[in-house]
């Protein structure tokens, strides 16, 4: 089983047209990110 890695603690505030979204599988693999999703990450 895999450890879960703390939440930040931080808030990233983004404008109304941006739309971040993510698909997992049931074990919580992540299997699709958006490019919004991708763009926040950076």
């Amino acid at each position: 089983m895999s450890k879960s890695l703390p939440a930040t603690g931080k808030e990233l505030k983004y404008s109304d047209d941006v739309s971040i979204f993510s698909t997992t599988i049931k074990k919580g693999v992540i299997t699709y990110i958006n490019d919004d999703f991708l763009s926040a990450r950076r």
